[in-house]
């Protein structure tokens, strides 16, 4: 019994199994329908200043992992899904707290102190392999011009560019800097084919996108669906780019 405690509360204890990405995601998908009933509550709207304004506490997150993955902080707090459920309450307090206080210019504060804490964090991340930072910069740069051109919303600009951030950091790291994928099922797609794995992050990026417009017609909802997976596509991305360019 201890044993089994151990394996679903630490996930680096037996790595990441199919059974504990089955538990995470029913977490994962529990907290966002909270979290969504709190901050309607509240009345906040999911536009794009909203997703913007917590962007800098997302990469904030990515960052403390990464401090953790090369012990410069340790500690079970500090890993994934941990790391989310204990600074969420925290966050989310920020942010509510901003709303009340601050009315309509609260997206603006929240940005500025998002942006000053991951400034903070970042200055603790050895930064030391250029050629990471290069391949990572080009693909960032590409994957962004092309996004932009697109003849779609915004929302659905920033989670095609988010879901394919992703992906492109994970091929990167994978083929050519040899790091090891830790979730078993996107290294099962990349042992078997790297080219199938864009492919399978595109028909997802399809499928994700048609469901929450058929399924979710009110824009607030729908709104927020592409934001969360965009939110867990950019936060795992950037985790990934600084582990390559700190290696």
């Amino acid at each position: 019994m201890e044993d089994l405690i151990k394996f679903f509360a630490d996930p680096k204890f037996g790595g990441y199994t199919l059974q504990k990405t089955l538990l995470y995601s029913i977490l994962f998908l529990i907290v966002a329908y909270v979290v969504f009933k709190i901050l309607k509550k509240f009345k906040f709207r999911f536009e794009v200043e909203f997703f913007t304004s917590i962007l800098p506490l997302v990469f904030l997150t990515s960052t403390i992992r990464v401090l953790e993955d090369y012990s410069i902080i340790s500690g079970n707090i500090f890993v994934t899904p941990q790391l989310q459920l204990t600074f969420l309450p925290l966050f989310l307090s920020t942010i509510i707290l901003m709303k009340i206080f601050l009315k309509e210019k609260w997206d603006k504060a929240i940005f500025i102190f998002g942006l000053f804490l991951l400034s903070f964090s970042l200055t603790f991340v050895p930064l030391k392999n250029f050629h990471a930072f290069l391949y990572h910069f080009s693909a960032i740069i590409s994957l962004l011009t092309i996004t932009v051109k697109l003849p779609t919303s915004p929302e659905n600009k920033i989670l095609i560019f988010s879901i394919m951030f992703e992906c492109l950091i994970t091929l990167i790291n994978v083929q050519v800097f040899g790091f090891f994928e830790q979730h078993f099922i996107t290294r099962s797609i990349l042992e078997f084919s790297p080219i199938l794995y864009p492919v399978v992050r595109i028909l997802f990026l399809v499928f994700l996108i048609k469901t929450a417009d058929i399924y979710f017609k009110e824009k607030s909802t729908n709104n927020y669906i592409k934001f969360l997976f965009s939110i867990l596509s950019l936060g795992i991305g950037f985790r990934n780019l600084l582990q390559s360019i700190a290696s």
